[in-house]
């Protein structure tokens, strides 16, 4: 497992956190490959990294997360990647060769995301896998949570890989996929956007690629900030790049708030409605991008 696989992930003004997250993975994962991205003017996680036979990539300060990621995936060479935070931690070794195992069984599938266990003060809904669907009408954007509209799984060694748009933020990835696609998070987007952005860009040019979701990959998830880490994260510059890239009005997260992109800081509480006009929208375009997907691989067979 250790030479197909390698942990990757990115820090910027944590070094106390990014500290605890490595001694974590390593009492969790002692043999597998790790990078870590600090962004520093001066790097202070050098020799932690020797240490605990990690690499250590010297990236330039505050250059985002977005530029970060990409410069990991391009660094390494293995045929999987794990993708983590630095505020994840690891009670038991994750279920890595499950994932990698899934993965080469089924190479439609560009990675499988993982739980979250989120034990912060204010968890959030990334701790579970998504699907999109589209009002066209209202400019809006429907997240609908796997656990409220039940989707497609492929059975694998007896468990489930629920089928998704978007997973939380870590999973195993093919790097294979992304070097041969052009896949990337979207360097603009230092910090807030890059998520959900990425996810958006791959269901809607990528629609015969698939992406999985597994309950056996697991970590947790834990408020272990620095000093001063908070001015960077808590910044909302992404949300003018993302209304300017994308033609959203509003985001409605069904069972949730609706969030209109203009005042996105002023979340509305909705009645629960009836799920059957979302679910049914989403059906309807998730079998629509699967006719486009055998249309496009019938192409590619005649070419």
């Amino acid at each position: 497992m250790s030479e197909r696989l390698t942990v990757i992930c990115t820090t910027v003004a944590r070094p106390r956190c990014a500290e605890t997250f490595l001694r974590s993975l390593r009492a969790s994962m002692p043999d597998v490959p790790v990078v870590l991205g600090e962004q520093a003017e001066t790097p202070v996680l050098g020799d932690l990294c020797a240490e605990l036979h990690a690499g250590h990539l010297h990236l330039p300060f505050d250059c985002g997360v977005s530029r970060a990621r990409n410069a990991l995936v391009g660094a390494i060479s293995t045929d999987y990647f794990l993708l983590t935070e630095e505020d994840f931690r690891f009670e038991a070794a994750p279920d890595v060769g499950y994932c990698m195992r899934f993965l080469d069984a089924n190479p439609q599938f560009l990675g499988v995301t993982g739980a979250l266990q989120d034990l912060r003060a204010k968890p959030t809904t990334g701790r579970v896998a998504h699907n999109f669907a589209f009002d066209t009408a209202g400019c809006g954007l429907i997240v609908l949570s796997i656990d409220i509209i039940r989707t497609r799984g492929t059975q694998f060694e007896g468990s489930t890989v629920r089928h998704c748009h978007m997973g939380p933020n870590w999973g195993v990835f093919r790097r294979s996929m992304f070097a041969g696609l052009g896949l990337h998070w979207d360097e603009d987007f230092k910090i807030g956007g890059e998520h959900i952005d990425f996810y958006l860009r791959l269901a809607r040019r990528f629609p015969d690629i698939l992406l999985g979701f597994s309950e056996r990959l697991v970590c947790q998830h834990v408020d272990d900030d620095d000093p001063g880490y908070e001015d960077l994260r808590n910044r909302r510059d992404w949300l003018e790049m993302f209304r300017s890239k994308w033609p959203f009005r509003y985001r409605y997260d069904l069972g949730g708030v609706l969030r209109m992109f203009e005042t996105y800081d002023k979340p509305e509480p909705v009645p629960n409605p009836s799920a059957d006009r979302w679910r049914n929208l989403y059906r309807e375009q998730r079998d629509e991008a699967a006719r486009l997907a055998r249309k496009l691989a019938a192409a590619t067979r005649e070419t």
